[in-house]
């Protein structure tokens, strides 16, 4: 019994350890600075693999914005899709929608029954 004990003791000790070595890399990746270069090369690849004509990716890094487009805003156009461009929503973008609409309604940056051309003031001219 006491050799069963020891045993699971140790088991656990080492899974202790496992879980904080994670923990502690997850928090302490170290920054290549080369977060754009990586971005293009994920986002023309996509592209070139023909799964989108175009799209805007943006980044929030240090409360600064940062939006770039690639691509084209529709086929054999050559219009660079940019913050203005209005994109069809699919349904895995569905979700990110609803989850940020959901987090700026709990910060009371907006209620859920705000009209959207009140949202977008001057900046989208909805018909």
């Amino acid at each position: 019994m006491k050799i069963a004990s020891i045993i699971f003791l140790l088991i656990g000790l080492i899974a202790l350890g496992v879980f904080a070595f994670i923990k502690f890399k997850a928090g302490n990746v170290e920054d290549k600075k080369n977060l754009e270069s990586v971005i293009d090369k994920q986002c023309n690849k996509f592209i070139a693999d023909g799964n989108s004509y175009g799209l805007v990716i943006g980044v929030i890094k240090n409360n600064k914005t940062y939006l770039k487009g690639y691509g084209t805003v529709k086929k054999g156009a050559n219009i660079l899709p940019d913050s203005s461009t209005i994109f069809e929503l699919a349904s895995t973008s569905k979700l990110f929608t609803t989850s940020t609409l959901q987090l700026l309604a709990d910060n009371g940056k907006l209620k859920l029954d705000d009209k959207i051309q009140a949202i977008l003031a001057e900046k989208v001219k909805l018909p």
